[in-house]
């Protein structure tokens, strides 16, 4: 990925437990983790009925969505940019982030060209700020 990306809020073991539970049926709507793409958040969900796993890019510092309080008190405003999916619960955690990591970037690519006021493509360039 061209973007800086980290997933350390979304760890082996998140991606492990998700998987156990979609495949106990034991999982609901629920939310394991983030990917963060430069200023972009990547919400990592799994929702019931769902063969897979769906990644909810939220966009801050722009209106639409809702608002946020981070650690310093400080509040601003994010929108919600789109989501994607990526089927399949039969790959390593290592497959997963590779696959994962070439869907944001499309998504990016693709999603920020002029769908929205403000560019993805600009936002993922930033450095990494987590909210």
């Amino acid at each position: 990925m061209r973007y800086a990306v980290d997933w350390t809020h979304f760890s082996k073991a998140d991606y492990e437990k998700l998987i156990r539970e979609k495949k106990s049926d034991t999982c609901e709507d629920i939310f394991y983790g983030r990917i963060y793409v430069g200023q972009l958040c990547f919400d990592v969900n799994t929702f019931d009925g769902d063969s897979g796993i769906s990644l909810d890019c939220y966009v801050p510092f722009e209106k639409g969505y809702g608002d946020k309080e981070l650690e310093d008190g400080t509040i601003i405003d994010y929108d919600y940019a789109d989501g994607l999916f990526i089927g399949g619960l039969d790959r390593t955690y290592e497959e997963f982030a590779k696959i994962a990591n070439a869907a944001m970037e499309d998504f990016i690519r693709e999603e920020g060209a002029d769908a929205h006021s403000y560019s993805l493509v600009e936002k993922a360039k930033k450095d990494i700020i987590y909210w």
